[in-house]
């Protein structure tokens, strides 16, 4: 089915569900970013200030080592931690904690459980690639599945689909296009146009399932693919013990080439997760 005729299957399934919404921090924060190349960090540290959920998750991650650096003290404030972050961090940040905010509350924890943990091992896939920062990662990773959690919004037996596409990620997608005439990537577009996600981000959602990686002719967009897919490998083996199939080897394969990932990086990616 062509990417055309999926989007109107994609936009019927949203209709019914209703659009992933930003809370109204992350908006403000949005129009921000926007208007301002650098905004005035007293007010992106007010708007932060306003959500207590969003302003812990930005000091905490103020406070990571990898972010904080050589930073002396321990981070407490939202000022503190803004500075901390910077602009392209916090633009970031602000979605993945977002995202994480609205969906939280979904009722779909194995759904929510896989894209923190895809998430997750996305940024250490990055952190021994440099092909993208670790909160750029991080926020790919997030939201890769945000199309999945709309549709099983949409559908309560597509969790059994979901669950089954774990050790079939190739050979599952024509199954959920047939039955929901768009597949979850298709749907996910829709949210990460809606939440400003920049136009390689969409395209990597798009074709996260795709069995070739060969036939994607731009470079940057084939390899944060191949990022998402070995994390998914990872994750089905370690966080859901799903069994390694021939589909996920060839695929964890396919990807580790593309990534020219040497036998010492492979082994730090396995014993970060």
């Amino acid at each position: 089915m062509q990417l055309k005729e999926q989007l109107v299957g994609a936009r019927a399934i949203i209709g019914q569900t209703g659009m992933i919404s930003m809370p109204k921090e992350v908006i403000e924060l949005q129009r921000l970013f926007m208007k301002y190349e650098v905004p005035n960090f007293a007010d992106v540290s007010n708007i932060i200030g306003q959500n207590v959920v969003l302003a812990g998750e930005v000091v905490q991650t103020a406070n990571l080592p990898s972010v904080k650096g050589r930073y002396p003290k321990e981070i407490l404030s939202i000022k503190d931690a803004v500075d901390v972050l910077g602009v392209s961090r916090l633009k970031n940040l602000v979605k993945a904690i977002g995202l994480k905010l609205t969906v939280a509350t979904a009722g779909l924890d194995i759904l929510i459980k896989h894209s923190l943990s895809v998430a997750t091992v996305s940024a250490v896939i990055a952190q021994q690639t440099k092909l993208i920062s670790t909160d750029e990662a991080y926020l790919l990773g997030l939201f890769h599945n945000v199309g999945a959690i709309v549709m099983a919004k949409y559908d309560a037996a597509y969790l059994t689909h979901f669950q089954k596409s774990l050790s079939a990620p190739i050979s599952s997608m024509p199954i959920e296009i047939e039955r929901y005439k768009a597949s979850h990537g298709v749907v996910g577009l829709l949210v990460a146009e809606n939440w400003g996600l920049e136009d390689v981000f969409k395209k990597v959602i798009i074709m996260h399932h795709e069995s070739d990686l060969a036939v994607m002719r731009n470079v940057e967009v084939r390899k944060l693919v191949a990022v998402i897919q070995l994390a998914n490998t990872i994750v089905a083996e370690k966080v859901f013990q799903v069994y390694m199939t021939p589909e996920l080897q060839t695929m964890a394969a396919q990807c580790v080439a593309n990534l020219e990932l040497n036998e010492d990086q492979i082994n730090e990616i396995w014993r970060a997760v």
